[in-house]
């Protein structure tokens, strides 16, 4: 009698999710970023960057929630989401609480920027704690334009598809920029001051970091 064939119980790999409040800006960089440095990594098909539609902080919290406890998730999956702080007017300090708490209490981990995404692309061109209201107030008053010129963006875009390709080779400069602000902010704030009322923030670098630590 022929053999039964014996069935091998592979592991399955976890993954590791990324959920950007943003479908431009972080998107389009993070795939980038992950293109470039682990492209020939097997285990990069294991990151899912997701299109949502949330754009708030809590209903992108509560997507990340929804999807972790769907049957698209295992055991061991990674959660990351990465939204803005922006002005208070649009989002209240008490929303992010809420939003913050949900991540907490579901074991999401989340990348705050204050007050923008390009804060965070700010710290590649030096160190700063400038703070600023808006996107706007950001774009009018620092020199983030005036450096954008400098890598032959002349008109910045939030929809460039080529965005991490031009601040590329200042990205190690951004990591170290946002851990020196974080030891400013660690500093100069008391003790459990949550993310969102620290101005200038970022931990965007992070994300960076377990997309490093993921696919080793």
């Amino acid at each position: 009698m022929p053999r039964k064939k014996i069935k091998k119980n592979i592991p399955v790999l976890p993954k590791l999710w990324i959920l950007c409040e943003g479908t431009k800006t972080e998107i389009n960089y993070l795939k980038s970023y992950i293109k470039d440095r682990h492209c020939n990594n097997r285990r990069v098909s294991f990151i899912k960057i997701p299109k949502v539609p949330e754009n708030t902080p809590e209903s992108l919290v509560k997507k990340a929630v929804r999807v972790k406890k769907s049957p698209d998730s295992k055991v061991g999956d990674i959660f990351w989401v990465s939204y803005d702080r922006e002005s208070p007017a649009k989002y209240s300090d008490t929303l992010h609480g809420q939003a913050l708490s949900i991540a907490t209490n579901n074991g999401i981990n989340v990348a705050l920027t204050n007050v923008c995404i390009e804060m965070w692309l700010l710290l590649h061109f030096g160190y700063t704690t400038a703070c600023y209201s808006s996107y706007d107030d950001l774009l009018r008053t620092s020199n983030f334009k005036a450096h954008c010129k400098t890598l032959g963006i002349n008109s910045y875009d939030k929809a460039c598809s080529n965005i991490y390709e031009r601040f590329k080779p200042y990205v190690n400069d951004a990591v170290s920029n946002a851990e020196k602000l974080e030891r400013h902010n660690v500093k100069n704030y008391q003790q459990g001051t949550p993310s969102y009322k620290m101005n200038p923030y970022t931990d965007f670098h992070k994300i960076l970091e377990a997309i490093d630590g993921f696919v080793t």
